[in-house]
């Protein structure tokens, strides 16, 4: 993380500018800061949600090994 802040600082950009691949008018950066960070939490949620189907697809699969 700390080289895509220097990196940032070089550039003069924030972070949020640089994971969104553009640059921000300060009319606009409370906008697309705020949109940014929902996007980020959602897909957060969708990875951890799969992470949990793939855990209880691993445990099911050698709890039910161990039977047979």
């Amino acid at each position: 993380m700390s080289l895509f802040i220097n990196l940032c600082d070089i550039l003069e950009i924030t972070l949020n500018e640089f994971f969104a691949g553009e640059k921000f008018s300060q009319k606009d950066i409370i906008d697309k800061t705020d949109k940014n960070l929902i996007i980020s939490i959602k897909e957060t949620k969708k990875a951890k949600n799969k992470l949990k189907f793939v855990v209880i697809l691993f445990v099911s699969t050698n709890v039910s090994n161990c039977i047979l």
